[in-house]
């Protein structure tokens, strides 16, 4: 069965973007609101206070509502509906979040298995006085596989989210078969994805501005921009989910008409 197109599904986002403009607005706009308000506070205080656990937290429920009540927009906008969050609320979203938890335990657990070989090598690099330019070359290459092993299965599982906060089965197993053949471009979407805040933070770091009043304008763009990076994947894995979900009951229904058959 023919593959999915990302561009194709890029252009039918866009498409659902521009017909509900005013409330995807207003989406992207109280999170980055949120992102601003965190990012001022975390300046402001020491990183492992009890305030800035607790607002960590804080932050974490008031966002896993957000996307929760995003995709439930998204597809009832599709639907020509108006529903901006699941029934019956509070259970719906107890189990987004803690599917979304455990997409980002499983993933961190994959990303430190992966990342043996880098420790390896860097060990070997302090134990030895002279490694050699293939072992420092090595050291990078190590690194992405590290990143790799975590990204992959967090961009693949991410569809469990998806799965869950529009009322479909959210188990990972399923959501596994219904992206395979899709995980390297996966990948490639992600580095897409974080590419733009970090090389912007690296630009900056460059050019060595240090004081307060020249980080102000930096920081905000930088929210600004991976606040709409986020968004945009959001809503487009939200668009991909639906189309592997029509191909998964295509291919479902053919295999019943071959089974009739015979």
């Amino acid at each position: 069965m023919r593959k999915i197109g990302f561009w194709r599904t890029a252009r039918e986002t866009g498409r659902l973007v521009r017909s509900g403009c005013l409330v995807f607005g207003i989406y992207w706009a109280v999170w980055v609101a949120l992102a601003l308000v965190e990012n001022v506070f975390y300046h402001s205080e020491e990183p492992l206070s009890l305030m800035a656990v607790v607002r960590a937290v804080l932050l974490l429920l008031l966002t896993t509502g957000l996307s929760l009540s995003l995709y439930r927009f998204t597809v009832a906008l599709e639907r020509n509906e108006r529903t901006f969050f699941p029934s019956p609320p509070v259970r719906e979203y107890l189990r987004f979040l803690l599917v979304s938890l455990a997409v980002v335990a499983i993933s961190m657990l994959l990303a430190l298995v992966g990342a043996l070989p880098l420790l390896v090598l860097l060990l070997y690099i302090g134990a030895v006085d002279s490694p050699g330019n293939v072992v420092f070359a090595l050291v990078p290459c190590a690194g992405l596989f590290a990143v790799a092993c975590g990204a992959v299965p967090f961009m693949r599982l991410s569809f469990a989210t998806v799965a869950v906060a529009i009322g479909d089965d959210g188990g990972f197993g399923r959501i596994w078969r219904l992206t395979r053949g899709y995980g390297l471009k996966l990948l490639a979407l992600f580095f897409l994805a974080v590419s733009p805040p970090f090389l912007l933070g690296v630009v900056w770091g460059a050019m060595g501005h240090k004081s307060a009043m020249e980080s102000i304008p930096f920081a905000t763009f930088n929210v600004v921009l991976t606040v709409s990076v986020f968004f945009g994947v959001s809503l487009f894995l939200l668009v991909f989910y639906q189309r592997l979900e029509e191909r998964g009951r295509a291919s479902e229904a053919g295999d019943a008409l071959v089974r009739d058959a015979e």
